[in-house]
């Protein structure tokens, strides 16, 4: 594994455990030896967001795959909709 993916997986473990503890200043100085201001910046909101998945589907107890998504009955209106996928009904 190449030292900037060690870094961002740092990051990555620091920041979703964060609420143990501050990310330490060793991890900071670290991933910001391997990514610029842009790139951390763009790396963080995704580390949050798929933390937030997490613990809503543990927190839910959601089981991997079991998902299936429930088509409504009826469309309110003629649409091109992810819901209906264009059918009148």
């Amino acid at each position: 594994m190449h030292l900037c993916e060690r870094a961002a997986l740092t990051w990555t473990e620091s920041v979703t455990q964060i609420s143990h503890d501050r990310v330490p200043d060793a991890v900071y100085e670290e991933v910001r030896a391997h990514f610029g201001d842009e790139e951390l910046v763009s790396l963080t909101p995704g580390i949050i967001v798929i933390s937030g998945w997490n613990r809503r589907c543990i927190s839910f107890r959601s089981v991997p795959g079991e998902y299936q998504r429930k088509r409504p009955t009826k469309c309110m209106v003629d649409c091109r909709c992810l819901n209906c996928d264009g059918l009148k009904r």
